[in-house]
């Protein structure tokens, strides 16, 4: 048996989580498991789940996991659903006020989870829908821009601060009633909910996986398909360069003589606070995030820096209230501080 269109998590603190799914068989599932100890095991919630399903929407904030609507034995699901890692419960939710495609992305901003719903491109006239996860309230906006032209779907979408990156996917010709491959590259500034593109991808991939490497300050993709017959081979990737960044170098008149962290700002924050650091040579840097028992939550930065002044913007949506502190380590000397998280 294999398991297909199942969603896969992992929280900050380290757990792994992985929910529903469909088989080759027509079996629809609607169990946890979690993956620890390099194994995997089930997770029997303390009261009822969801209905089985596949081709979910599925996205994490805190200590909370939400499942929105997807494919189930009956057809097409709309509920929304929250489960509690803390508590082990499941709970409907409000419905969508309106369909959200299961291919929908969400981009999850401050307290909220925004979703560009690829299959309603261009026929909700700009609006896009959110939902407030501490309120837990369905909302939605009239963009001031236009959306990327076409309705499109198989897209990649990845998130880098405040904004969001679609890439490729397949756009709907009304003309000749196809879905063609697209090399475009669209940006989502999530300040302004202005649209803008970007320089194109070298080929035209579709249903593809990417992820933002903060080391590289890229964006690497790889998988999907460049045509309906023609699979993106699997000893290729692409490397989407941009000047985007975590972590940025501000000119200074000074060149540094100490090795130095400074204390976050704001403190207490939330979501976001700015981590600055100097380095006296250059160095191997790891800049890592504890939880108030030790416990490595994230990695910032990881590699090899020149001397400078550093300035990064850290953004605790996905973390609980609470103590935790970051540790810069180079190759001769560590330095930690606390922050204080408040939500």
């Amino acid at each position: 048996m294999v398991t297909l269109q199942f969603d896969i998590f992992g929280f900050p603190a380290g757990t792994v989580l992985l929910f529903g799914g469909t088989d080759n068989q027509g079996a629809w599932f609607n169990d946890l498991h979690v993956f620890a100890a390099d194994k995997w095991s089930p997770i029997t919630p303390a009261n009822d789940p969801p209905s089985g399903r596949a081709n979910h929407i599925a996205w994490l904030f805190q200590n909370r996991m939400y499942v929105q609507g997807g494919q189930g034995k009956r057809g097409l699901v709309e509920d929304l659903w929250r489960y509690d890692l803390l508590s082990n419960t499941w709970q409907q939710l409000q419905n969508p006020p309106d369909f959200i495609s299961p291919h929908a992305h969400p981009i999850i901003y401050g307290d909220n989870a925004y979703f560009v719903d690829a299959h309603l491109f261009p026929d909700t006239g700009g609006t896009l829908y959110s939902f407030d996860m501490v309120n837990e309230q369905w909302g939605q906006q009239k963009l001031p821009g236009d959306w990327p032209p076409g309705q499109r779907g198989d897209y990649m979408m990845v998130q880098v601060d405040g904004k969001a990156y679609m890439l490729g996917g397949r756009i709907w010709d009304p003309d000749t009633q196809t879905l063609n491959y697209t090399v475009e590259v669209w940006i989502l500034d999530m300040t302004t909910f202005i649209w803008t593109q970007l320089e194109d991808m070298p080929y035209p991939i579709a249903k593809e996986e990417a992820v933002y490497d903060p080391y590289q300050q890229s964006i690497i993709v790889w998988g999907g398909r460049q045509s309906e017959s023609v699979i993106f081979p699997g000893n290729k990737t692409l490397i989407y360069y941009f000047e985007q960044s975590p972590v940025e170098q501000f000119p200074t008149s000074d060149i540094p003589s100490e090795f130095i962290l400074m204390q976050n700002y704001p403190n207490p924050f939330n979501p976001q606070t700015t981590i600055e650091y100097q380095l006296s040579k250059k160095t191997h840097v790891l800049l890592t995030v504890f939880d108030i028992r030790g416990r490595e939550v994230l990695t910032i930065v990881k590699g090899e820096q020149p001397q400078g002044h550093y300035q990064i913007k850290f953004d605790s949506h996905n973390l609980t209230s609470g103590t935790y502190f970051y540790q810069l380590e180079t190759d001769d000397q560590t330095l930690c501080k606390r922050m204080l998280i408040l939500k």
